[in-house]
């Protein structure tokens, strides 16, 4: 039986001897492990990794094989790092675009069980490569050696991405793909009811996940608050779904509830949240600027300062569009106080209660430093005569945040 596109990789033993593996409930001989694979394994080639040992004592019954799929690759013993680098360029060379590979390690010496799943990690990012299985035949488990398929644990590798780039970045895409792709096929989540529970908190969770990148990715703070809050709730209700169905992830969501919890705020608009609404703003241009994601954090902190204007003007309503245009009007007022010849203040305004404030320098500062920032990103350097260097840009956004902490730290509960 052949199978479309498959690629077996096995290494050739020294020490041959007659053995019995059990492969789903059928027995197979041989007296090396690739002798069963060539019986129960489909393939379009098999390429057996060979030392010059290994092919002396058990060449032979490879070839007595007699099939034109089988072919030996010559590699050193593994003895040293540059051995190793050479046996990874040797194999990794045999492998094509998106063929799907079985790896065999029952024989492989050393390192090379090691190296194995290293490979099996790169060649699936480098040349989207599909692991079909890595086969262990444990002679220590009993006769027959009951065939061992290992490839789920190369997952962790993924498992591990996936969950730092949500972590790092914000972007969940492709951990919501992995967990998705363990929720119970339709069919049985209609007709197992422990099943439809399981798969249905799984499939939640990825939803959220999916909007909280969204929303982080497009700078929506209130979103965020509001799916950070949905996803602590579903995290903590998917434990059970996790640990049946998608185990590699039970530790790893421990990162992502740290991560994102102090996001959280429910109801985030009411007048009674302001004050925390705020300080999680502040949290999230902080965030941003950590993940060096400044475009974010810039134009966040642009809205930030006209929310503080308003909030220590005593204007709770943070999302009262007339009041956020006055205290638009209030900063920039104050920009055009400083000039030669100002012109009509803009209305409506909250000058009265700025212009006597004794902290309006600090937010006057602020807001001049992060309209020009918001000009220069807004206009994507194509003023190529007033705009700054990528670097200048992101120092001085690191510099505005310095200004917007000593804002936050006079903030205090209304």
């Amino acid at each position: 039986m052949t199978i479309t596109n498959q690629t077996i990789i096995t290494f050739l033993g020294t020490n041959p001897r007659p053995a019995k593996y059990l492969f789903e409930g059928q027995v197979y001989e041989g007296n090396q492990f690739a002798e069963a694979l060539h019986q129960f394994c489909p393939y379009t080639r098999m390429i057996v990794c060979v030392t010059e040992d290994a092919r002396k004592k058990s060449g032979a019954y490879i070839d007595a094989l007699n099939d034109s799929r089988i072919s030996a690759l010559n590699i050193p013993t593994a003895a040293t790092p540059q051995d190793m680098w050479k046996i990874f360029d040797l194999i990794t060379e045999q492998i094509n675009e998106e063929e799907n590979v079985v790896f065999d390690i029952t024989h492989a010496f050393r390192s090379l069980p090691f190296l194995v799943f290293l490979f099996a990690a790169y060649l699936k990012a480098a040349k989207k490569v599909r692991i079909s299985a890595i086969y262990y035949g444990a002679f220590e488990l009993g006769d027959p050696a009951p065939v061992q398929n290992l490839s789920e644990f190369v997952s962790m590798i993924d498992w591990i991405t996936a969950t730092d780039r949500f972590v790092q970045s914000g972007n969940g895409d492709a951990l919501a793909k992995m967990l998705r792709s363990f929720v119970p096929p339709g069919h049985i989540m209609r007709d197992d009811l422990t099943q439809r529970a399981l798969g249905s908190a799984l499939k939640e969770l990825c939803n959220v996940i999916e909007d909280t990148s969204a929303s982080l990715a497009i700078t929506h703070p209130l979103e965020t608050m509001a799916h950070a809050a949905n996803l602590k709730r579903r995290l903590t209700e998917a434990q059970n779904s996790i640990a049946t169905l998608a185990r590699p992830f039970a530790v790893l969501s421990n990162q992502i509830q740290e991560t994102y919890s102090p996001f959280a705020l429910p109801e985030a608009k009411l007048a009674s949240n302001s004050f925390n609404n705020l300080s999680i703003q502040y949290q999230m241009i902080e965030w941003y600027i950590q993940k060096g994601q400044f475009v974010q954090a810039a134009t966040l902190s642009r809205e930030w300062l006209v929310s503080a204007t308003q909030y220590i003007c005593h204007k709770n309503d943070l999302f009262n569009r007339s009041q956020r245009d006055a205290a638009e009007n209030t900063l920039n007022n104050a920009v055009e106080q400083k000039k030669p010849t100002p012109r009509k203040p803009l209305t409506p305004n909250f000058d009265p209660d700025f212009f006597i404030l004794p902290n309006k320098t600090l937010l006057l500062r602020a807001w001049e430093k992060v309209t020009g920032l918001r000009n220069d990103l807004a206009h994507c350097g194509m003023d190529t005569e007033k705009t700054k260097n990528a670097k200048k840009v992101a120092h001085e956004i690191i510099e505005l945040k310095e200004l917007l902490q000593q804002i936050s730290s006079i903030l205090t509960p209304l």
